[in-house]
């Protein structure tokens, strides 16, 4: 094998982190790889300065200078510059095992698949859980035979796959989002893509963050994500069913994450404003339309009953599911 593999990642105050990121891509057991590393000048801390740091030391890692970019922007500047083969995006505060850019790429070159989708592991402060998103060693996926679906929720960060260029093309982030950019990406590049892989490796490391964007409370998300769901919802429904499925089901982890963190987790209001607010929201019209269409919701039980709560207006159900796991979750720590 000697395709290139471009490397995107985002570095935006990761001082912390952005050392360990580099070393797991430097250290690959697979070497034709080019770096992008798209960094911001306002950035408060030293991120900028490691990695120039290390760009002198190797040469594969390109420096990308940004000013006041979101991390759309960012990985849009790293697609526009890169210049390998497969695009293979990864976090400033995650890392890679050391043999997945050579496993990911040896599967996309043996079976001719245009994404290779592998496991990851959530990596707590004191522990490292694998996750495993089927049990088969490996599945496929074309129009005529569909092993698994690409639109798995599970699926819909940027980072976990290997991509192959033509499968990108001139497919961009979406500036304007302002919540779930990743997910509206990762479908419009699935409405092109023909062929892809599962394989049931853990390759990849998340580092779980309470004060994340996905993990803290922000009740400014309830408007933040409206852009987004109208748009998916213009380019979903009516092209099929699995594209319908996919569509429904974002609606349902949109309705998961703003029940929890723009109102679960809002330290400014009790029981009762909090049950009164998780009713409100569910008079959006996008979520009154998936709480009709909860059979083409594909999303794990375990997740998928709060939307079931919400369509029962079970309330106090709701909020006692995401207690109990926020429990488990700091059982993980």
């Amino acid at each position: 094998m000697n395709q290139k593999i471009s490397i995107i990642i985002p570095a935006f105050k990761t001082e912390k982190y952005i050392g360990k990121c580099l070393d797991s891509v430097l250290n690959q057991t697979y070497s034709n790889i080019e770096v992008l590393a798209v960094t911001d000048s306002a950035s408060p801390d030293r991120t900028e300065e490691i990695v120039r740091e290390y760009a002198e030391r190797d040469n594969r890692i390109k420096v990308i200078l940004q000013h006041g970019k979101k991390q759309g922007e960012a990985r849009n500047g790293g697609l526009d510059e890169a210049t390998g083969d497969y695009i293979l995006f990864l976090d400033a505060d995650d890392w890679l095992s050391i043999d997945c850019c050579e496993e990911a790429l040896k599967a996309a070159v043996n079976t001719g698949s245009q994404i290779v989708f592998f496991d990851s592991f959530k990596e707590y402060e004191k522990k490292s859980i694998p996750v495993y998103t089927y049990e088969q060693d490996q599945l496929s996926y074309s129009k005529e035979s569909k092993e698994f679906s690409i639109y798995d929720m599970r699926f819909v960060t940027p980072w976990g796959k290997l991509y192959s260029r033509e499968s990108i093309g001139e497919e961009r982030f979406d500036t304007q989002t302002r919540e779930a950019e990743d997910v509206e990406f990762n479908f419009r590049v699935y409405a092109n893509t023909t062929s892809a892989l599962y394989i049931h490796k853990n390759m990849y490391h998340y580092r779980v963050q309470t004060n994340s964007a996905i993990h803290g409370f922000d009740e400014s998300k309830i408007e933040k994500f409206d852009y987004t769901v109208n748009k998916i919802k213009d380019a979903n429904i009516g092209k099929g069913e699995e594209r319908e499925r996919a569509c429904y089901s974002f609606y349902a982890i949109v309705y998961i994450v703003l029940c929890q963190n723009s109102i679960y987790l809002n330290p400014n209001i009790g029981l009762f404003e909090k049950t009164k607010r998780i009713a409100e929201l569910g008079n959006k019209e996008y979520f009154k339309d998936m709480f009709s269409h909860l059979d083409k919701v594909g999303i794990p039980l375990s997740r998928k009953v709060i939307p079931i709560f919400g369509k029962m207006h079970a309330y106090i159900g709701i909020i006692f599911v995401i207690w109990v796991k926020h429990i488990i979750e700091a059982q993980r720590r």
